[in-house]
């Protein structure tokens, strides 16, 4: 299916293509199962036979940013959706597996500390106790 101004004009082969945009034309001119959404092949979204999906510039969240390496979206409240870096606490890295809560320093490989699903606590390096917290 195509829809726009020329969009498809391109294609030689292939069946089950969308194309959605003047004169856009699908990734692979022989292949099937293409999807294209832009002008041209300046594609806002483009996707092929295994369901992927790939965006042009990236996705924009509610405070217009494009997000990084190492984010993911996270909810931010009544303003939509936001990038934050997965499973950052401050400078804590904080990664469930199942069985353990690992905590680690961000740029450090090594478990620090380890709270296991049955209350057991590992930790690297030397416990301190405070009459008061610091």
């Amino acid at each position: 299916m195509a829809v726009g101004f020329n969009a498809g004009c391109t294609l030689t082969t292939g069946t089950n293509n969308v194309l959605i945009g003047p004169n856009v034309q699908a990734p692979s001119a022989t292949a099937s199962g293409q999807m294209a959404i832009g002008y041209g092949t300046n594609y806002w979204i483009r996707g092929n036979t295994d369901k992927s999906v790939q965006f042009g510039a990236g996705i924009i969240d509610c405070n217009l940013s494009n997000g990084g390496a190492g984010y993911v979206l996270g909810s931010a409240g009544a303003a939509g959706v936001a990038w934050k870096v997965d499973g950052v606490l401050g400078n804590w890295w904080i990664r469930e597996n199942g069985t353990n809560l690992d905590f680690r320093l961000v740029g450090n490989a090594s478990v620090l500390m380890r709270l296991s699903n049955t209350g057991d606590l590992q930790v690297r390096g030397n416990i301190t106790a405070f009459a008061t917290l610091p």
